[in-house]
């Protein structure tokens, strides 16, 4: 009777000894758990220095007409305004008809010729300051880091052309409402007003003259309130370096300046 018992004992205990893996299967398991729970944690960690070591300010809804608002002639303004406040890390929203992210031989930081690696460039804001201009300020902002994100709202006559256009580039991705076209990792994205989504944190907005030949400004503000954009710094530039933006185009910003600041 008691070899019996013993027999039903020695059974279970096998039994459920083959239903555990074996060492070496839950070493691995525990070992890739540890390093899947390492990598979360670094790249959480990571996301909280980057923002703590943002600057920016306060963002405020459009219509609560509480944001810092500044005029300018020239697009490339925009980008020392926002140098010379201390911004940096920020996305970067953009209203105009054109994307002034042109890459200028100016903006090539890395020696042709070096004898040792890493190559160091010094003052890196002011190399990739040379050459600054309307065409290629919000590419300067990314350069030296005001920016990290980039989205560029395009009139939506300009933004088909421009589907069509890049559809066939090399690293671009066309889909529906916008076309996404990294820098060296930093996302940029291109779109319209009706593709347009808020990215979740104040930004920096830069609206340009020249998007209202295709818009009105109380078309303009309620859609980007309807976003739930916030923003702390807005900078609206008459742009005096477009001879195809006309005083009906400015005059149209004006009143956009007017319902930014709470007028009629």
């Amino acid at each position: 009777m008691f070899e019996v018992m013993r027999n039903v004992r020695s059974s279970k205990t096998e039994f459920l000894l083959s239903r555990l893996p074996e060492r070496g299967v839950l070493t691995k398991a525990i070992f890739s758990a540890g390093v899947l729970l390492f990598f979360s944690l670094t790249l959480i960690s990571l996301e909280a220095y980057g923002r703590n070591s943002r600057a920016s300010g306060i963002g405020h809804p459009l219509d609560s007409h509480q944001m810092v608002i500044a005029s300018v002639d020239y697009p490339e303004e925009a980008y020392l305004l926002w140098k010379n406040t201390g911004y940096k890390g920020r996305v970067v929203v953009s209203l105009s008809s054109r994307l002034n992210f042109v890459h200028t031989e100016n903006n090539a930081l890395i020696p042709q010729e070096v004898s040792s690696f890493p190559v160091t460039v010094h003052n890196l804001p002011a190399e990739a300051e040379k050459g600054l201009n309307a065409k290629n300020f919000l590419f300067a902002a990314m350069k030296t880091g005001v920016a990290r994100e980039v989205i560029s709202i395009l009139p939506e006559a300009v933004f088909r052309e421009k589907q069509d256009y890049t559809g066939a580039e090399e690293g671009v991705r066309v889909l529906k409402g916008r076309i996404e076209v990294p820098f060296f990792g930093s996302p940029r994205t291109i779109t319209a007003m009706p593709y347009f989504k808020s990215p979740g944190e104040p930004v920096l907005l830069f609206i340009n003259a020249s998007f209202f030949r295709g818009h009105e400004p109380e078309e303009v503000f309620r859609g980007l309130v309807n976003t739930a954009l916030t923003a702390d710094y807005v900078v609206l530039c008459r742009s005096f370096d477009d001879p195809e933006v006309g005083d009906a185009d400015r005059e149209r910003l004006r009143s956009f300046e007017m319902l930014l600041r709470g007028g009629t």
